[in-house]
């Protein structure tokens, strides 16, 4: 089952690579939203059971602590300072990689992140197996390495 948890937050940035009189080239701010989608089994407990299972997915609240790190780092700064050339699609790898760092341990997988500026336009990130071409720098160099030798496989 998916679940998924969404958060609001408001930031600047400045698109330095597009074309000459592109608006996007100044600073300029969003309200950004970030919908982030996990999926995993329901743990769900038979009357009676001890101890009870509560039949969720994962804890909201536990989203909600994995998100406050990077909300910290985000809300009402300017994201140049956070990632270079900072789209929405860089925006949404930086945050797959660093929302549940700790994911094998996790009780459910990281589906996709959603990064949406305004109302109108957003990027949906699914993780480095939808990738096509060259990895972002937003992505580091462990992430690089691993493609390179073919996943963890080996």
């Amino acid at each position: 089952m998916e679940i998924w948890r969404e958060w609001k937050f408001s930031a600047a940035h400045q698109l330095t690579e597009m074309p000459e009189g592109h608006k996007c080239r100044n600073l300029h701010g969003h309200t950004y939203r970030v919908k982030v989608t996990v999926e995993g089994r329901v743990k769900w407990s038979s009357p009676g059971c001890n101890p009870p299972t509560p039949g969720l997915v994962v804890d909201f609240g536990e989203l909600d602590q994995a998100w406050r790190e990077l909300h910290r780092q985000l809300d009402h700064g300017n994201l140049n300072d956070v990632l270079p050339q900072p789209t929405c699609e860089r925006l949404a790898v930086w945050i797959w990689d660093r929302f549940w760092p700790d994911a094998a341990r996790r009780p459910a997988r990281l589906v996709s992140v959603e990064v949406q500026e305004g109302d109108s336009c957003g990027a949906v990130y699914r993780g480095p197996a939808y990738e096509t071409g060259c990895r972002l720098e937003a992505r580091g160099q462990l992430g690089l390495l691993i493609e390179q030798l073919g996943g963890l496989g080996l």
